[in-house]
């Protein structure tokens, strides 16, 4: 029989279909590869808190704010803990573009228990002195940096902070008059022990002359006399003059030159002191030689006592 042209072309689309069947057919594409699971990494983040006092008070007795102290707030926001072992704070202070000495890596007071490690999520307020010397009252910057026994990871400084230094009510630095920037300070013990009139030698009271260079070049001062008058303090307060002390005299000799910043200081012994106890005051004057004119420096309030739970130490400044 033969093939008609229908024919022909059915035979054709089935041989088509059946070459089409025996092609492979495409893969389908694999899906993306799963993320393995990864554990979270510890976080480290400690931030600071530092305070200072706003104002202070000069004391003539430690030639600056006495007592003053800074805390430092350290709160551990990260998720593993910060090893402190003993948190040290080192500070400046400038006045006026001065600087001026501050104690090295201050530490916490004698006795007082720190933590030696900062937990995740743990806060701790440190306290430290704020062992700086201010030795003229008026308005100074103070740097606070913290150190410990690994790395912080803080800002360094940790802060810039103004502290003003308000002027004593009783005894305060004086200029020298042709130096700028120079002072002078008479001061001494507030107490001193009462001694029998027949005593012998002279008594174990000294008063402390410190000069100070609050000035950004150094100074020369050149030697002076101190003259020192004991006076007793009548019902009223006014001061009256001892006679059987009389007046004392002694040759002061300041360094060749002073540094900025520098704190040089002079302690005279007094060869008289009343036997009676009561209330006295001790005045002076600094005289130098290349001026001529008087400064006159204190006076130091000074109680004669026999009572011995009033003496204190000198001052060290």
């Amino acid at each position: 029989m033969k093939d008609s042209p229908r024919r022909r072309y059915v035979l054709a689309a089935a041989a088509a279909l059946g070459a089409a069947s025996c092609a492979k057919a495409p893969r389908p594409a694999p899906p993306p590869p799963r993320a393995a699971p990864t554990e979270a990494r510890p976080t480290r983040a400690l931030r600071a808190e530092v305070m200072v006092p706003e104002e202070v008070t000069f004391d003539s007795k430690s030639l600056g704010p006495a007592g003053a102290f800074l805390t430092i707030k350290l709160v551990n926001d990260g998720s593993t803990q910060v090893v402190l072992g003993t948190l040290r704070v080192r500070l400046t202070a400038k006045r006026a573009g001065v600087s001026f000495p501050c104690d090295p890596d201050i530490g916490p007071d004698v006795g007082v228990r720190e933590p030696g490690v900062l937990r995740a999520g743990r806060t701790f307020t440190f306290r430290r002195n704020l062992g700086c010397s201010m030795p003229v009252p008026g308005d100074y910057e103070i740097e606070v940096d913290a150190v410990a026994d690994e790395p912080l990871g803080l800002a360094r400084p940790l802060a810039r902070l103004p502290v003003h230094v308000e002027p004593s009510k009783t005894l305060n630095p004086k200029p020298i008059p042709g130096h700028a920037g120079a002072f002078v300070l008479l001061t001494g013990n507030p107490v001193a022990r009462a001694t029998s009139a027949a005593g012998t030698g002279p008594p174990d009271y000294s008063v402390v002359l410190a000069f100070v260079n609050a000035s950004p070049a150094p100074i020369r001062l050149g030697p002076a006399g101190l003259a020192l008058g004991v006076r007793r303090r009548d019902v009223s307060g006014e001061p009256r003059p001892v006679p059987e002390c009389g007046e004392q005299r002694a040759r002061i000799t300041p360094p060749g030159e002073l540094a900025p910043g520098m704190v040089h200081v002079t302690r005279t012994q007094l060869a008289c002191l009343p036997p009676r106890e009561g209330q006295y005051d001790i005045a002076g004057a600094l005289t130098f030689e290349a001026s001529g004119a008087p400064i006159d420096v204190g006076p130091v309030d000074l109680r004669i006592t026999a009572d011995p739970r009033l003496f204190q130490p000198v001052p060290v400044p």
